[in-house]
């Protein structure tokens, strides 16, 4: 075998790779667009380039038929690949967000790493969307609030989100202040309204506030169910 067939073999499990876990960040752990808003884009361009991309170049570069070194060589990149992989995903594991909670102004995304490890939660199939409200029992409350964890992750604060359907209603801020506060984009705002089946007279907005970008959480004007996550800034 040349180094080039073993390369091309090694690209080709590698783009696998790549392919299986962009469907599991992509499609069920951060579904679109909470990847971006989350940063955790980054983290899955970093496992790309090692993964696609580093490790055949290094096969390609030690691989030569017949060579006495050539299985540890091998083993070499594939551990050092391997445990590339694994902290990326990982890494990506405790980032992933397990709520989007709203308390009748505005959602939160609570992250894996947000929650108090003694809590339990069975979310693995992507966020699920909830109220929260503050805890009428003081005691409880403050208890909560200086855990260090975030606070609409505890599963005692959470409401049914229908119950804040008022709330939403009037809090929400109409799409000609989406499009103020983001200049140049009303094209996109509107396409992406078309895009959901909905025009500006019908929906309002409040804010998602996520790590590394926030966004807009588009309702529906009058029942404020949840049309989806616009990637718009959703304040100056």
């Amino acid at each position: 075998m040349t180094r080039y067939r073993a390369a091309a073999i090694h690209l080709g499990l590698s783009i696998l790779a790549g392919l299986l876990l962009l469907s599991l960040f992509w499609y069920v752990w951060y579904p679109d667009p909470l990847l971006r808003a989350l940063g955790g884009a980054d983290v899955f361009l970093l496992l790309v380039c090692v993964d696609v991309v580093l490790g055949p170049i290094l096969t390609l570069v030690v691989f030569k038929s017949g060579k006495r070194t050539l299985r540890f060589d091998l083993a070499v990149i594939g551990i050092v690949q391997a445990a590339a992989l694994v902290y990326g995903v990982y890494t990506m594991f405790l980032g992933r967000p397990i709520y989007l909670a709203g308390d009748g102004s505005r959602f939160i995304v609570v992250q894996a790493s947000d929650l108090d490890p003694n809590q339990a939660h069975t979310n693995w199939a992507g966020p699920r969307w909830v109220g929260f409200a503050l805890l009428k029992d003081a005691t409880e409350h403050e208890k909560l609030m200086f855990t260090g964890f975030n606070y609409a992750g505890f599963p005692q604060t959470h409401i049914p989100l229908g119950s804040l359907r008022e709330k939403f209603v009037e809090n929400g801020k109409s799409i000609d202040t989406l499009k103020r506060l983001n200049p140049g984009q009303e094209a996109a705002i509107d396409s992406w309204l078309a895009a959901h089946g909905r025009q500006s007279p019908s929906v309002k907005f409040v804010p998602l506030q996520a790590t590394t970008e926030p966004m807009a959480v588009i309702l529906d004007v009058n029942t404020a169910e949840i049309v989806g996550i616009a990637p718009f800034k959703p304040w100056s």
